[in-house]
């Protein structure tokens, strides 16, 4: 299972695990729907579907054929029974370019919730109603949720922590897979952002501005 903070490769490294002979489903088991629909779905094969953003890319996997699933929205669960024999790898993206991405391409947080995201805010609420529950900016809203969501997985110590822009053999060892070259575009699942603002710390407040630079430092020092 890869999870993580949204906007931080969950699609890429499903076509990268497929692609490696284990066939992965992007939001395909933990979906928006809870972790009832999760256990639905594990024991019903035939119930399961791919993400609507995999649909549009194109499917790389049968659905009924998936051995592993790549969700954020699986954070709240890493202590659940249901994964206690599962690898869990936690993925790690610099929170700048996170953050950017959900207030500035896909207008999360800001205090009119468009249709298209709020199922997905409304989980985001629902696990995490801090993130809403204050008057902040749609930016330190987003800070709080990298910080918060991360550390809900945390809160499982058999996670594996993985930095996806370091070396690959780090997350090839864990899985214990073959160090195999697959190509596959980074950007597969990028959105246009031609005209995002430039962000930088400075534009968070604190005290989550020094979290997160201590966050991605650690990253760095380990993972790099």
């Amino acid at each position: 299972l890869f999870t993580g903070v949204g906007r931080s490769g969950t699609t890429y490294h499903a076509m990268w695990l497929s692609k490696m002979g284990i066939p992965c489903g992007h939001e395909s088991i933990f979906t928006e729907l809870g972790i009832e629909e999760a256990e639905r779905r594990l024991r019903d094969p035939s119930s399961i579907s791919f993400s609507t953003c995999s649909e549009n890319i194109g499917l790389w996997a049968e659905p009924w054929s998936i051995e592993a699933d790549s969700s954020y929205l699986a954070a709240p669960f890493v202590n659940h029974q249901c994964l206690k024999n599962t690898k869990i790898i936690r993925l790690i993206r610099n929170p700048l370019e996170v953050i950017s991405s959900y207030v500035f391409d896909a207008k999360y947080f800001s205090e009119n919730i468009n249709e298209i995201t709020k199922p997905f805010q409304e989980y985001i609420k629902l696990h995490l109603p801090i993130v809403y529950d204050n008057n902040f900016s749609p930016i330190d809203r987003a800070a709080l949720f990298y910080i918060e969501w991360h550390n809900l997985i945390k809160k499982n110590p058999k996670v594996f922590a993985y930095k996806i822009e370091s070396n690959p053999n780090l997350l090839l060892d864990f899985l214990e897979l073959p160090n195999v070259n697959v190509e596959i575009n980074k950007k597969i699942n990028s959105w246009n952002h031609n005209e995002r603002p430039t962000l930088n710390y400075k534009d968070i407040s604190e005290p989550y501005r020094s979290v997160l630079i201590e966050e991605y430092q650690y990253s760095r020092k380990m993972f790099i």
